[in-house]
Order: structure tokens, then C-alpha cells, then sequence
């Protein structure tokens, strides 16, 4: 996994991750099943949805849109990415962004009421499972548009 600054494409220590309280790991969800429960059961995190996207999906383009839309949640969210990938942009505070380039294995916990927009890799392919404390973390509350950064 790749992590660096939006803003000038420098790479994000672990320090500033720590200050985000941004959490990544990797996790091998074929072979690692024991250590997903534990790393589930350690953040609370109960409810889970796998969620595959992929070129013929019906609306694909427009799933893809609201993805890519800055958004929050009133809980924790976690994605344990499964095939495929994509960009994953955190508000690290108000003035930067945190971006993460994930693939098969990597998962990464994003804090409740945290910013953040998922972009989805060229070919439109990425199945995830998604990770919550409980179903009220599936709203997500949008940022409005003039105030989003651009993609």
C-alpha cells in the first residue's frame, strides 16, 4: 500500500497516520481468517457486506460517482479490499488529504465523522468487504459539492 499527500505527493509517516487515527494493516482473506476476526473483534467492527463493482454492474458508472463523493459516517468504517483496488482519500485535518493506494489485502479503518471518498481503480473492478460497528455507520453524509476537493 501506497500512502502519501494529496497536496504535494509526499509520502504520510507513521506519525501522521497515528494523528489521523488511521488505522492499515494487511490481511491475506483467504488465509488469514482467524486474524480478520481478531482485528474485527479488537475495533468493534460487527456488521460486515462484501461489495463487488465491476464494468457490467447495471449503473456501475453512476455507483462509482457516489463513491467518489466526499462523504463521512457517524461510526468507524473499515474496507478490507478483496480483488481489484482503487484510492482512498482521508481528511487528515482541514487542510490535507491522505491518499492510499489499495489493493488485495490491504484494509484500512477510517474514523467516524472523517471525510474520505473511494475512486475507484480504470477498469471499474474492486470487491471489499466493508466493515462497521453497527448498521447506523451505513448512511453517509455528504459534503456539499462546492466544498469538496476535485478528483
Amino acid at each position: 500500500m501506497n500512502i502519501y499527500w494529496k497536496h504535494n505527493e509526499h509520502l504520510v509517516s507513521p506519525a501522521d497516520l497515528e494523528t489521523a487515527q488511521v488505522l492499515i494493516d494487511w490481511i491475506d482473506p483467504k488465509k488469514s481468517a482467524d486474524k480478520l476476526r481478531g482485528w474485527k473483534k479488537g475495533r468493534g467492527l460487527v456488521v460486515e457486506r462484501e461489495i463487488q463493482i465491476h464494468p457490467g454492474l447495471k449503473n456501475v458508472d453512476a455507483i462509482l460517482a457516489f463513491s467518489s463523493w466526499e462523504h463521512r459516517h457517524l461510526t468507524d468504517e473499515a474496507w478490507l479490499i478483496l480483488s481489484g483496488g482503487g484510492t482512498m482519500e482521508v481528511e487528515a485535518d482541514m487542510e490535507k488529504i491522505m491518499k492510499f493506494e489499495l489493493g488485495p489485502g490491504d484494509i484500512i479503518l477510517i474514523p467516524a465523522n472523517r471525510h474520505h471518498r473511494f475512486i475507484c481503480a480504470a477498469d471499474k473492478r474492486v470487491k471489499f468487504l466493508r466493515l462497521l460497528p453497527d448498521i447506523s455507520g451505513w448512511k453517509s453524509i455528504y459534503r456539499k459539492r462546492k466544498e469538496m476537493a476535485p478528483v
